[in-house]
């Protein structure tokens, strides 16, 4: 059983993961994933915020689409305005190049 994932503005574990949320909102990262083929951008930015979220709190990434569905204050955490579901999260990681990832990592990096 996981436990919910409720958003705490308070909480110091939030405050990095939205610093996080909001680079991958900016303009720099975007420009990054566009350079290095990772499109459409908006859908990849909304994937990997997606992504971010599931490794930050160590859930499966079924678990928090569920979470987020069911969270309007998750999603807005997130900005994560429709939830995308398991099978097109997956298609899209499996679309990507290890060294694609590695160079937008490099390449956006603040």
């Amino acid at each position: 059983m996981n436990t919910p994932i409720i958003v705490d503005p308070e909480d110091p574990k939030w405050l990095l993961l939205e610093q996080i949320m909001n680079m991958t909102r900016s303009r720099v990262v975007k420009q990054a994933m566009a350079r290095h083929g990772v499109v459409p951008v908006e859908k990849a930015g909304t994937i990997f915020r997606i992504l971010f979220i599931s490794m930050y709190f160590s859930v499966d990434i079924t678990y928090l689409l569920e979470e987020l569905t069911k969270r309007s204050a998750l999603r807005s955490f997130a900005h994560v305005a429709q939830v995308p579901s398991a099978a097109v999260i997956y298609q899209f990681i499996s679309k990507m190049k290890d060294d694609q990832l590695v160079l937008l990592i490099l390449s956006s990096a603040v």
